[in-house]
């Protein structure tokens, strides 16, 4: 039993005495994606630590991870070569408490883990996905966001229940061609939905099932309040990315991990786009120069020109203090730290850790803060915007003094 997991990752386990657990069974077909759905790593084989006997205490987790490896590399390629010299099957006179038991599992974890570490890092190309997920959730080539809006912000800002899903699609697609982003080799796996909840009840969720002890085993979903769910909600609120990602890149880009890279998204999408609402402000009042001698719209313009810079920093902050420092900090980590598959996935959680706490999105009273400001920056734009480009079909004057 000990000698099938460790060279073939298969686990016969008639009597259930054996210290790792299936609990799902995965009717592969013709296909060798797993469904997206299912978070295959964490729960398709578990490790069950009083079951491990006394004396493989010090190696059974390493069994445990070994069989998991070769299992993967199984189904990757059902037709590469496993390890030749299967010493526990071959010979069975070892004494298991014999020195050489442990060596016979350090050999079958090396050789597993050198496997599967090639496969993710250089067969499945994991840098280059990380970098078109960069690409286009962080907007590191932002002329994509800026054609997108130009097509959709007219239709971002109609209620949730208006907006055509195909027509954003299409507009997504147009900008992503048009933009730097086509050279991208991924930009097919890449479309857009819009969901049931605003960016602010996400991050709440979130917020909240963040402090939960054991989260992993909880819905993030369950989180998420419906009594909102049908509320007045604008498409920009709602807009989401959605990335397809295939065997056995989503062993580290799980459901779960890309909910986060969704979430820090949302957060910069309505960023971006209040950003943008100021920009459009500020053009509006460079064409009305003429009212610059009255005082009103002397301190309406200040007060812009400081929503913008607030803006802009908190922007610039997000972006380039801490996305940009930890994703270089991930992509040296990648290159130069990487012994274990558990390594890849450590230092990407690290990096999403960090891109939550540094971009202080952990802290309530921040995003309180942050989403009053924006409101009222949304709020401030529309109004100021309307009433410049109408003023000339109104008394102004009397307007201004009231």
């Amino acid at each position: 039993m000990l000698g099938k997991w460790l060279y073939y990752g298969i686990l016969e386990d008639l009597h259930s005495e054996f210290f790792v657990e299936e609990t799902f069974s995965q009717n592969w077909g013709d296909s060798v994606n797993v469904k997206f759905e299912e978070n295959y790593w964490e729960d398709k084989y578990v490790f069950n630590d009083k079951k491990v006997p006394a004396f493989l205490q010090q190696i059974g987790y390493k069994i445990f991870l070994t069989g998991k490896y070769v299992n993967v590399i199984k189904v990757y390629d059902p037709k590469r070569e496993l390890q030749k010299t299967l010493n526990l099957i071959d010979n069975y006179t070892y004494t298991l408490y014999s020195d050489e038991l442990k060596e016979c599992v350090e050999k079958a974890f090396d050789w597993a883990n050198r496997q599967l570490v090639s496969i993710v890092m250089e067969e499945a190309k994991l840098i280059p996905r990380l970098q078109s997920i960069k690409r286009f959730y962080f907007m590191e080539q932002g002329d994509y966001f800026l054609h997108f809006m130009d097509l959709a912000e007219e239709e971002l800002r109609k209620n949730v229940k208006n907006i055509s899903l195909e027509k954003l699609q299409n507009f997504l697609d147009l900008s992503i061609r048009i933009a730097s982003t086509n050279s991208d080799p991924y930009k097919e796996d890449l479309s857009c939905n819009l969901t049931l909840y605003s960016t602010l009840e996400v991050l709440q969720a979130f917020q909240h099932y963040n402090t939960l002890k054991d989260n992993k085993k909880i819905e993030f979903e369950n989180q998420l309040s419906y009594a909102n769910l049908y509320g007045n909600k604008k498409g920009f609120e709602c807009f989401n990315l959605d990335y397809s990602v295939k065997w056995p890149l989503n062993l580290v880009l799980s459901k779960s991990t890309l909910l986060r890279y969704q979430i820090l998204f949302r957060y910069l999408f309505v960023l971006k786009y209040s950003e943008r609402q100021l920009y459009a402000t500020w053009q509006t009042f460079q064409e009305q120069r003429d009212l610059n001698n009255n005082r009103f719209f002397r301190l309406s313009s200040s007060l812009l020109q400081r929503m913008l810079h607030l803006s802009k920093t908190i922007i610039y902050h997000f972006l380039i203090e801490v996305v940009q420092k930890r994703w270089d900090e991930l992509i040296h980590k990648l290159t130069h730290s990487v012994d274990t598959f558990e390594d890849i996935l450590a230092h990407h959680d690290a990096f999403l850790q960090g891109c939550f706490r540094e971009g202080l999105l952990f802290e309530k009273k921040f995003k309180s803060l942050i989403w009053n400001q924006n409101a009222f920056f949304n709020f401030y734009c529309d109004n100021m915007r309307d009433f410049l480009v109408n003023y000339l079909n109104y008394d102004y004057k009397s307007l201004i003094v009231s």
